[in-house]
């Protein structure tokens, strides 16, 4: 069993508009949101149906609250919820335990050897040139990574806004990027180091790091941070 949803007492009886919610939830941001409100946004209700109303309420007094346990034919069951509202409310827990679990079990960069593993298996077979990025949390935990460009043999283009506001949406602390040559030259080409420059001025502009550039070829990698260009 879990506890009970912390402001639930106080919220029996509440009803909530949607349009509102939209608005106080933009203007305001998700923070200063109740639970009810939030589940009411989630399942896109406001207080035009009283069955709707009373069904999340059901959810937040219910002392064996344990979504984690429950798919949506339970909820269905549970709290008269649609069927509809029960697969998109589970689809959204579900969604937010494999975030937890990623950042639980997010690997801990502390060195370059550390970063050319994370990003090893994913450059390493390839024939053109891509370029991935890692967002770091304060803990030094990777919380989000993608590829932002990929291009040719010898290049590929990489757009520093686009990176920067990725970052900013994952409130990050650090940045690391990492792209491969398929050449088998592990050495930066003056582009790699004009690009790094770039990145560590815009990183430092908007109050983040820049921890390291790992250059991919083989079984070998080149660190920025190692050859002390940051």
């Amino acid at each position: 069993m879990v506890k009970k949803l912390s402001n639930q007492k106080r919220l029996v009886g509440e009803k909530v508009n949607f349009g509102d919610l939209c608005h106080k939830c933009l203007s305001k941001g998700y923070d200063d949101l109740t639970e009810s409100e939030l589940i009411s946004l989630v399942l896109e209700k406001d207080d035009h149906d009283n069955s709707d109303h009373n069904s999340i309420q059901n959810l937040l007094v219910d002392e064996e609250f344990q979504l984690s346990q429950w798919g949506p034919n339970e909820l269905m069951k549970r709290f008269r919820l649609s069927a509809e509202d029960s697969v998109r409310f589970a689809g959204i827990w579900e969604l937010s335990r494999r975030k937890w679990n990623f950042i639980q079990g997010a690997p801990i960069i502390r060195n370059s050897s550390d970063a050319f593993r994370l990003f090893y298996s994913q450059l390493v077979f390839l024939n053109h040139e891509s370029f991935h990025v890692a967002l770091l949390n304060r803990a030094n935990k990777v919380v989000h990574r993608w590829e932002l460009s990929k291009g040719g043999i010898h290049s590929t283009v990489v757009d520093v806004r686009l990176l920067i506001k990725q970052a900013l949406e994952y409130n990050s602390i650090a940045i690391i990027v990492a792209h491969n040559h398929p050449s088998g030259n592990v050495q930066p080409s003056q582009e790699d180091r004009t690009l790094t420059e770039k990145l560590k001025q815009a990183s430092k502009y908007f109050d983040f790091t820049l921890m390291d550039h790992i250059v991919i070829s083989g079984e070998h990698y080149f660190s920025f941070a190692d050859e002390g260009l940051l």
